[in-house]
């Protein structure tokens, strides 16, 4: 039985259930904790009853942490968030005794495999964690810190427990979303835990860890239903700075780290993971409920009101947004893509024809 936390507010309801979807898919065996960020995500997961969620509540956090509370008054929301990185997995192993380790997780992972080989490979360590494992031309990002917080696991054993209790006490005391004398955030602090601890085990490539600051060293295939990522299985991605913008387009944060979007990248990851998110978002309870499937209309006005929408995103944000269509696409539809980089007065003139 495999042990894992996150935490999400009702922003992020939709990510969280598709890493639930993915696990679910992925995993035999296992519990996914999930630490309610508001009363909407506590009422969500409650109504589900389902045996391999448990829900926890910031109130919990705080009665068993009272020094908390200190913290929050100090910090911004998210800087908060931040503050609660290594509080929750502590809060879990105190909590449940039973638990031999316990992982933490970013909601807006997402598995394309099992992760068996890692906990495999962990059974002979206590910290485990996930390395940025930069691109060449992002090496200087490594300011922020050598390693992500998004993965993790902790033993119950000695060098788990102090892991813990020094990365909290850290976090307490100093955890803003700025550089400031070697520190960032809650994920500075983890530079320095393989000289303070000997028994902590590196996640880099070898499909673990893969993020959009490290994806353009690899190329994402698709053999024998099973994604991989260069020569091995994909096992899960990263999908930080996804942003849905309406049905179809989404703002995917590639750009930001120049990454160039081949083929496999859009189809096999993100339309994957945004055909999940789309089909969760209906009827969950995050801002982006409204997000809905709708048919695409066949008629002469309908198609231009389309052609019209799309060509103004694409002209905009083209290195920005990806287009996923979930409803089978009008022949001719696919035709008009290759016209979208004509000036806008040409093409208006050509659809009032």
């Amino acid at each position: 039985m495999y042990h894992f936390a996150t935490l999400f507010d009702k922003n992020y309801l939709n990510r969280g259930l598709a890493l639930f979807q993915s696990m679910q898919l992925h995993i035999e065996h296992f519990t996914l904790f999930v630490l309610a960020l508001d009363p909407s995500v506590f009422a969500y997961i409650k109504h589900q009853n389902n045996e391999n969620l448990k829900v926890i509540t910031l109130n919990d956090l705080e009665i068993k942490y009272p020094e908390l509370i200190e913290a929050k008054s100090s910090r911004n929301i998210v800087e908060y968030y931040f503050t609660l990185s290594p509080v929750l997995p502590l809060y879990v192993l105190e909590t449940y005794p039973d638990i031999d380790f316990i992982t933490t997780l970013d909601a807006d992972i997402f598995f394309f495999n099992s992760p068996k080989s890692l906990f495999d490979t962990f059974e002979n360590y206590s910290i485990m964690i996930t390395a940025h494992d930069f691109a060449n031309n992002l090496k200087h990002l490594d300011i922020y810190g050598r390693y992500n917080v998004s993965f993790q696991s902790f033993r119950r054993d000695s060098e788990g427990f102090a892991c813990l209790n020094e990365w909290k006490k850290q976090c307490l005391q100093w955890c803003f979303d700025r550089l400031d004398d070697g520190k960032y955030a809650d994920q500075k602090f983890l530079d320095s835990w393989n000289s303070e601890f000997t028994r902590v085990l590196q996640l880099s490539g070898n499909g673990a860890g893969i993020a959009p600051w490290n994806i353009s060293k690899y190329k994402i295939s698709y053999k024998n239903k099973v994604v991989y990522c260069g020569e091995h299985p994909l096992i899960f991605y990263h999908f930080q700075g996804l942003r849905l913008i309406n049905s179809k387009w989404f703002k995917h944060n590639l750009s930001d780290y120049q990454v160039n979007i081949t083929s496999g990248i859009k189809n096999i990851l993100y339309k994957t993971y945004l055909e999940i998110l789309l089909q969760v978002s209906q009827g969950n309870l995050s801002n982006e409920q409204n997000i809905q499937r709708t048919s695409i209309p066949y008629t002469k006005t309908g198609l231009k009101n389309i052609l019209i929408q799309d060509y103004i995103f694409y002209y905009l944000f083209s290195r920005h947004l990806i287009n996923i269509s979930l409803q089978p696409v009008l022949p001719a539809y696919k035709v008009f893509k290759y016209i979208f980089m004509l000036p806008y007065p040409i093409l208006k003139r050509l659809l009032n024809k």
